[in-house]
This record gives C-alpha cells, sequence and structure tokens, in this order.
C-alpha cells in the first residue's frame, strides 16, 4: 500500500513538473542559420548564424529569417560592416524593438500578401483580427422620422414627366385634427449652376404634374387656414431628360459602355470588409472583379481624387485638369452626372456635368431642418441626406440607362456615414446594397461598367493605431463590374484586368483606365491618344485593361515612398541614431509652428518616445542619403506621428521635409481647434487657460532665434 501511495506521490510530481515546464519555459539556447542567396558568380557566404538565450517567438524567427536574407545582399556598407554585424543586428532587433513594431511584423505574417512579386509584396491584413475586433462596434441606423409618406413622386414614362401624389388617407392618419388640409411646392430651376426658387408656391389638391425643366422640388402640407401647421414636408431631386431617344445600335463593338463610379469616402479594403458585409458579399458576384493592390498616392482625398479624375495630384493641376475627362465623355456623345450627399462640397471645383445635385442639397437646406450625426450632415428634412444621393442617381440611370439605352457617366460620391466615424458605415451597409439592387433590378450592370470604389482609409484614430494601422490608411477598395457583352465584345482586355487583380495598382492606373473607355480600339498601352497637356503625368501608369508589367514596384506604379505599402523596409534598433532622427524631426515640425507664428497659439512639441525605426531597403543614393521611416510620440498630451525621410548615411542631416510625409495618427481635431494652418493643425495642441512659464517662455519666442535655439527640440 506504501509503495502504491508514493508511486502516486511521484507521478503527480512528474506531471505538476512537467506541465510547469510548459507553462513557464525557462532560457534555452537557439541557433538559427540562415543562408543568404547566392552571389553573381555564384558562390554562397559563409552562413550566418545567431545564437539567443532568450525565449523565440516563431514567428518573429521567421520573419528574420526572411530579412537576414535580403540585408545580406541589399546591406548599406554605411550600416553594417559585416555578417557578425548583421548576426548582432538580427540578435538585438528581436528584443529591441517596441511593442507595436512587435506586433506589427506579427500580424503582418509573410506567407500571405495581396500582391506578390519580385519587386513588390504587399502584406495580407485580416479584416478581422483579434486586435481590431477588440474596438470594433456596430452603429444602429438612426431613422430621420417614423412617420409614414403621405407625398410621393412618380414618372409617367409616357408623358415624360414627374407627378406628385398626396396620400390623403394617411395624413388623416398622421393629423386627426386638422379637418382641412391644403398642400403647394415649390420649385427649383438650376440656371448655371446657380439655383433659384419660384417667388410664388403652386397650390395643388392630391395630384399635380410638375413641369419638365424643374431640377427639384420642396412639397408642404399643412392646415388650410394655418399655413404654419406642417402635417408633413418633403423634397426630392429631379433628373429630367430632353431630346435623347433610344440608342439604336446593336453590335457590341458599336456600343460604348456606359460608366457608373460610386465612391464612398475615408474607406479602406479591410474596413469595407468590416463593416459593410452585405455589400462586399454583393460585389463578390460574378462579373465583378477586386483590384488586390489598389494604393493610395496622397495624404487627402482631394489628392486621391484629383489622381483618379485629373491625373495629378497637385492641387493647382487638378483644378485645371478635372473637368477635362467629363469634356471629353460630352464630346463622346455621353450624357453625365455628379452628385454627393453632403451640403459642403468634396471637390472644391466646377464639374461641367449635365446634370448635378450639389446646388440643389445647397438650396434646399435653406428650407429644410438639418441634423448632424458623426459630425456631418445627416438629415435633411425628414430623409437620410445619402437618400438624396441614390435618389439621383437611381432617376439618372434609370431615365437614361434603363429607359433610353443611353451612354452615360456618372460619379455618385457618399460621405455622410463614413468621413467622420470609422464604423459609421455599419449602418449603411443595409441601405447600400439594397441600391445595389435596385441598380441590378433595373438592368444597369448589364448595360455599365460600375466602379465601387474609395478615396483611402482612416487617418487618424483607433484604426490607424492597430498593428495594421499602416495598411488601413494606404488600402482603398476597388471593386470593378464589367457586362457579360463587354467581357465577350474585348476578351483580352477582361483577360488583362483579371491578372492585373493581384498586382500593384494606383488612381494613376484608374484615371488611365476611364480615358480607355473612350478608345477601346486602342489594344496596347501605346495607341492610346494622349493631350500634350499630359506630359508629365505618371508616364508609367496603364490601363487595368492592359496588361501591368508581372513585377512592378511603388516607384513605376507613381506611388512615393510614405504611402506605399510594398515591404521594402526593415526594422532598426531604437539607439541614439534613432533618437538623433526623431528630434531633427521634432525640430522642423516646432520650427513649422514658429515660423508662422503658430507658437502663439500651440505648444510646444517635445519628444516622449521612438515607437518605430525603419530604413528601406536599397543601396544608397549616389550623395550618400537613405530613405528612413520613423514613428514618435510626443508631449504634451500624446501626439503619435510617423514620417518617410531622407537622410544621410551619418544620420545628422535631413533633406527637405514634405509634410505631406509627415502623418499624424492621433485625432488632432480636438486639440487643434485654435488654428485654422492646415499643415499646423497636425502638429498644435492649444494652450491650456493656465500657461507654466515654459510655455510663456515659447509663447514669446520669434523665428529669428530659431537656429540659435537647441530648445526646440
Amino acid at each position: 500500500m506504501k509503495f502504491k501511495k508514493f508511486a502516486v506521490i511521484f507521478f503527480a510530481a512528474l506531471l505538476l513538473l512537467i506541465w510547469c515546464n510548459h507553462v513557464f519555459p525557462g532560457k534555452e539556447e537557439v541557433a538559427e542559420e540562415v543562408q543568404p542567396p547566392q552571389s553573381e558568380n555564384g558562390k554562397v557566404k559563409d552562413p550566418i548564424v545567431i545564437y539567443t538565450t532568450r525565449t523565440i517567438d516563431q514567428k518573429l524567427i521567421k520573419f528574420h529569417k526572411r530579412l537576414l536574407a535580403l540585408l545580406a545582399t541589399t546591406q548599406s556598407p554605411n550600416l553594417f560592416q559585416s555578417n557578425v554585424e548583421v548576426a548582432e543586428y538580427a540578435e538585438k532587433s528581436i528584443y529591441d524593438l517596441s511593442e507595436r513594431t512587435n506586433r506589427r511584423l506579427i500580424a503582418n505574417p509573410t506567407d500571405r500578401f495581396f500582391v506578390n512579386d519580385k519587386k513588390c509584396q504587399v502584406p495580407f491584413a485580416d479584416p478581422f483580427s483579434s486586435d481590431v475586433m477588440e474596438i470594433f462596434q456596430k452603429v444602429d441606423l438612426k431613422k430621420c422620422n417614423n412617420e409614414s409618406d403621405i407625398i410621393s413622386l412618380r414618372y409617367n414614362q409616357k408623358l415624360k414627366r414627374y407627378k406628385v401624389h398626396v396620400y390623403t388617407d394617411a395624413m388623416v392618419k398622421i393629423a386627426p385634427n386638422i379637418t382641412k388640409f391644403s398642400c403647394h411646392y415649390r420649385e427649383f430651376f438650376n440656371k448655371n449652376r446657380d439655383p433659384y426658387i419660384t417667388v410664388s408656391q403652386r397650390s395643388f389638391q392630391q395630384n399635380t404634374l410638375l413641369k419638365p425643366n424643374i431640377s427639384g422640388i420642396v412639397v408642404e402640407c399643412h392646415e388650410a387656414r394655418n399655413t404654419r401647421n406642417i402635417v408633413q414636408q418633403d423634397a426630392a431631386p429631379l433628373v429630367q431628360v430632353f431630346n435623347k431617344s433610344t440608342r439604336i445600335q446593336t453590335h457590341p463593338l458599336e456600343r460604348p459602355p456606359s460608366v457608373i463610379i460610386l465612391g464612398l469616402e475615408n474607406l479602406s479594403r479591410m474596413n469595407f470588409q468590416r463593416t459593410m458585409p452585405k455589400t462586399a458579399n454583393f460585389v463578390r458576384k460574378p462579373n465583378w472583379l477586386e483590384m488586390q493592390g489598389y494604393n493610395k498616392v496622397g495624404p487627402s482625398m482631394l489628392a486621391n481624387l484629383c489622381a483618379v479624375f485629373a491625373g495629378t495630384k497637385r492641387k493647382e493641376e487638378c483644378i485645371m485638369r478635372f473637368p477635362l475627362m467629363w469634356k471629353e465623355y460630352q464630346r463622346a456623345g455621353y450624357s453625365t452626372a455628379v452628385g454627393e450627399d453632403s451640403i459642403k462640397s468634396s471637390f472644391p471645383l466646377e464639374i461641367p456635368a449635365d446634370f448635378e445635385l450639389h446646388s440643389l442639397l445647397s438650396a434646399l437646406s435653406k428650407f429644410m431642418n438639418l441634423v448632424y450625426r458623426f459630425g456631418i450632415e445627416y438629415c435633411m428634412g425628414r430623409r437620410l441626406i445619402f437618400d438624396y444621393l441614390f435618389d439621383f442617381c437611381h432617376q439618372f440611370t434609370k431615365r437614361l440607362i434603363s429607359e433610353l439605352d443611353q451612354p452615360v457617366l456618372g460619379l455618385f460620391w457618399s460621405s455622410s456615414f463614413t468621413r467622420e466615424y470609422h464604423f459609421a458605415s455599419t449602418s449603411l451597409d443595409d441601405r447600400f446594397v439594397k441600391q445595389l439592387e435596385l441598380m441590378e433590378k433595373n438592368q444597369v450592370f448589364e448595360h455599365s461598367i460600375v466602379i465601387l470604389f474609395s478615396d483611402q482609409g482612416y487617418q487618424t484614430g483607433d484604426l490607424a493605431l492597430l498593428p495594421d494601422g499602416f495598411l488601413e490608411q494606404r488600402l482603398p477598395l476597388l471593386h470593378i463590374h464589367l457586362p457579360v457583352w463587354f467581357q465577350v465584345a474585348y476578351e483580352e482586355f477582361t483577360t488583362n484586368i483579371k491578372m492585373n487583380r493581384e498586382r500593384l495598382t494606383s488612381p494613376y492606373d484608374l484615371h488611365l483606365t476611364l480615358r480607355h473607355i473612350l478608345q477601346l480600339n486602342a489594344t496596347t498601352h501605346e495607341e492610346l491618344v494622349l493631350q500634350p497637356s499630359d506630359k508629365g503625368l505618371c508616364e508609367s501608369s496603364r490601363s487595368l485593361f492592359h496588361q501591368l508589367p508581372k513585377d512592378r514596384g511603388c516607384e513605376e506604379a507613381c506611388i512615393e515612398s510614405h504611402f506605399c505599402t510594398c515591404r521594402s523596409f526593415v526594422p532598426l534598433p531604437h539607439d541614439a541614431r534613432a533618437y538623433n532622427v526623431a528630434k531633427i524631426l521634432l525640430y522642423h515640425m516646432n520650427a513649422h509652428m514658429l515660423i508662422n507664428d503658430l507658437n502663439q497659439f500651440c505648444q510646444r512639441l517635445a519628444l516622449l518616445n521612438v515607437d518605430y525605426f525603419e530604413r528601406k531597403l536599397g543601396p544608397e543614393t549616389s550623395d550618400g542619403v537613405n530613405t528612413y521611416r520613423i514613428g514618435i510620440k510626443t508631449i504634451p498630451e500624446t501626439g503619435i506621428y510617423e514620417a518617410t525621410l531622407l537622410i544621410n548615411s551619418q544620420l545628422s542631416r535631413m533633406g527637405r521635409i514634405k509634410w505631406e510625409d509627415v502623418s499624424v495618427l492621433h485625432n488632432f481635431k480636438n486639440h487643434s481647434g485654435c488654428i485654422d494652418n492646415k499643415i499646423g493643425k497636425k502638429f498644435c495642441f492649444c494652450y491650456p487657460k493656465n500657461l507654466n512659464d515654459e510655455m510663456i517662455k515659447w509663447k514669446d519666442m520669434r523665428a529669428k532665434k530659431m537656429e540659435k535655439n537647441s530648445t526646440l527640440v
């Protein structure tokens, strides 16, 4: 009995020891051998062996094995003098990188990519990673009004006129105490994009035909003896078509396709899948293609839209070139339309479209109540402002595509759900997919190339601070629908765009694709007829209907280093060199505030710590300059910035900073309301009510002291 008792105790203790060793592993010595690739003469260098006495995260080891192979052939002589230094760097970097850097390496596994060729590897980002799902919140749709509609708008196709109808039974239910009702409407005309309203109101009973030359109406029903006692007020845009007959061409090569462009502001491809799953499933249907390597080119919505529609992201050139594409389509016989669901236009320029919505919404806003949600206009009157946009889209496509089979170019841009809050699009999903289903029912997809895209992802806030935040910011969505007849008639173009799905693309390529649609006889890039004004634009851009190079990097796609998602940077230790670069960057940020007298309103930034430090792979330039990325945190509060910089090999001198290459990740709108300077807002933390001595000293400083005063950093 005693033997059995001791045996049970012995084996229990042994099992406990094994369990403890598994859960709390001690130090172990691990040897990792990494073979660098062969040199040009076919000889292989001595293998690099790393010995470490710490617990190894296998995902990091896997990453660093590939990293060392790259360093063996691309290391800068000024950075590493020998394989021993490379080994020491790799050993140090696994453990001395910041927590966020290591989380980024683990979050982006090296065996999955959106794009994977010899010049570019864009890491895969999981839309439903544990990091993002911890902060994910579904937002319910908030209705503007719960009453039943008593006013409806119908279109009489035979008369080619719109008709207003009032449901009197519904009106009685809403206002049972009113015995006598009266209704009237106001007409909106669009004369040279300057809408005006008729002075007199037109009264009617239950039905009325509208004039064929008005662009919108406001209808109001109220108590007959008291016009202030309004039962219901509603408004609608009106797309009315004149002098257009049904298209008679039947041969596919004689039928130019319509182009419908649906845009969603500030929505990355990952956040689109995360917050709008029903819409994402819709665009996975046959005949839809997703461009997985679509990479933004600029720091703002305007810059990226300018690249799509003007072929340049420079604002001055964009203002001049933006209207050209619309005029080209109009000369080709297309009817054109532009609409957005915002009172303040997203486009600071005039687009010469045949139909436009913005001026009508601006006029309607003077007569109807506006309700704000997510920091932007949400309701106008009793309807979502988004509904005005898609009513406009529906009328335009129904009148011209479904009924007349006429070619059209339409841009319908939505920002009311997506501009300010990264999860607000969860409440848009049901409504958006219903609009797509309505377009499908009206056979719009049978006649049209439909493009669903965005400008960029969220630049600040929670999503930008995640391990995948770099990709969230820089990878917009781009889905393209090709009608079946187009795929049959242009089989080579269809094959090419399918091949291009997993290659690096940019808004410049989308720009050339839109222009290519007007020249479908151009089977090669060289056959595309470009304008003299195109000189100096991205000369290496290509139509998505032409085959892109199999190996294509950001340089060929005209994507600058700060916005490039190709994995071409290697992490560096956070040593004195990293902090020196951080201080140089901070000096220039503070100098900008000082030179522009913004120190009168904003506090001086000081370095808190370095978040990450990376160097671009490849040789130095002829003048000894390398490209670096750095992430820093600053005080007061906690400012979070990342920048792409050109610095000499000694890390002592920085080239001229492009402020678009310095991104702010925290929500700076909460701290910078005291100034209007566009760049300064990124670096501004407004003074508190009570200033300390350091704040007073900074506020009194002038730019002439900048070079002599080292306290800037």
